[in-house]
C-alpha cells in the first residue's frame, strides 16, 4: 500500500491540475479502500499517505472527499486512527493544514483516547501542536485514564527520551569500570568521542523541549487550574512543577510559581529551593 501511494502522490505531483486528475480517476480510483488481510492496519489511502508526508495527495483526497460528502478524512483504522492522528504522531505539518482546511476532526480520539494534540504533545511535535492550536484544537483535554494534561504529556514524552540517553550512557560506561579509566584504554578515544555526543544529544533534546513547554505554558495561562493536575500514572513525579524539576526546567518552574495556583500558595521560596535540590538531584544522577 506505501509503495503504491508513493507512487500515486508522486504522478500528482507532476500534474499541474492535481485536483482535476484526482476527480477523473475518482471511478477507478477507490479512495475509500482499506488495507486487508491478517497483519492489516486498516489504512484507507489517507491514511497512507497522512503517515508518508504526502500533503498534496492529502488535500487532493480530502477536497474530493468534501465535495462527495463523503467521510474518509475522518475516517478510522483498526486503531481507530484518523488521518490527522498518523500525520501529528509522525509530525507532517502541512499534511495537518491541509486536513484541517478541509474540515478534519480535530479533537477525535484513537483507541488509547488520544486526540491528534496530545499524540503531538507525547511524540514533542511543537510544529504541529502550533497548527493544531492555530486552528483551535481543545488544549484542556485530560486523558481519561491517567489524568494528564498536555504538559504532563509533553514531560512524559521528553522524560523518555532523557531515559533512552541514561541507557545508552550507562551502556558506554559500561564498556570501563570508569569513563577515565576508557580514556586510557586503547578505545578510549572512542568512548570520549562517544560522551560528547551524549551530552550533545541531551542539550539538542533540551532545545527542542523547552521551546515547547514554553508554547503549552502560554496556552496553558488561560486555565492556570490546569497547572495544577496530579496526573495518575505510576512512575509520574506529580505536578507539571515536579516534571519541570525533575528536566531541570527553571524557567518553567519560575513560569508556575508566579501563577496564583490554590495548590501552590503555601509554598515558599525555601521549600521550592529543597524540591529543585532534590529532584534536579534525580535528573543528575542519570547523567
Amino acid at each position: 500500500m506505501e509503495s503504491f501511494v508513493r507512487d500515486v502522490a508522486e504522478s500528482y505531483k507532476k500534474m499541474s491540475h492535481l485536483k482535476e486528475a484526482l476527480t477523473h480517476s475518482w471511478a477507478r480510483l477507490n479512495l475509500s479502500y482499506r488495507c486487508s488481510g491478517s497483519d492489516a492496519t486498516g489504512d484507507t489511502i489517507l491514511h497512507v499517505a497522512a503517515r508518508l508526508g504526502e500533503a498534496k495527495l492529502a488535500s487532493a483526497i480530502s477536497h474530493i472527499d468534501a465535495s462527495n460528502e463523503g467521510d474518509i478524512i475522518d475516517g478510522t483504522n483498526i486503531n481507530s486512527d484518523t488521518a490527522l492522528h498518523l500525520a501529528c504522531e509522525h509530525g507532517h505539518e502541512a499534511v495537518i493544514e491541509a486536513l484541517l482546511k478541509h474540515g478534519a476532526a480535530m479533537d477525535k480520539v484513537n483507541a488509547v483516547g488520544f486526540t491528534p494534540l496530545q499524540i503531538a504533545a507525547i511524540k514533542l511535535r511543537r510544529g504541529c501542536a502550533e497548527v493544531l492550536l492555530r486552528y483551535g484544537a481543545d488544549h484542556k483535554v485530560i486523558t481519561s485514564e491517567s489524568g494528564e494534561t498536555l504538559l504532563h504529556l509533553a514531560c512524559r514524552g521528553a522524560w523518555i527520551r532523557y531515559e533512552e540517553l541514561k541507557e545508552a550512557l550507562t551502556e558506554l560506561l559500561n564498556q570501563s569500570e570508569s569513563v577515565a579509566k576508557a580514556r586510557m584504554m586503547e578505545n578510549g578515544a572512542f568512548c570520549a568521542g562517544q560522551e560528547e555526543i551524549l551530552h550533545a544529544r541531551e542539550s539538542q533534546l533540551q532545545h527542542e523541549v523547552f521551546p515547547f513547554l514554553r508554547l503549552l505554558l502560554e496556552a496553558f495561562k488561560k486555565n492556570p487550574d490546569l497547572m495544577e493536575v496530579e496526573d495518575k500514572v505510576r512512575t509520574s513525579p506529580g505536578t507539571v512543577l515536579h516534571y519541570f524539576a525533575c528536566l531541570n526546567y527553571l524557567e518553567g518552574v519560575n513560569v508556575l510559581l508566579k501563577v496564583p495556583l490554590g495548590s501552590l500558595k503555601e509554598i515558599t521560596r525555601e521549600t521550592v529551593q529543597k524540591t529543585l535540590c532534590s529532584l534536579i538531584g534525580l535528573y543528575h544522577s542519570i547523567f
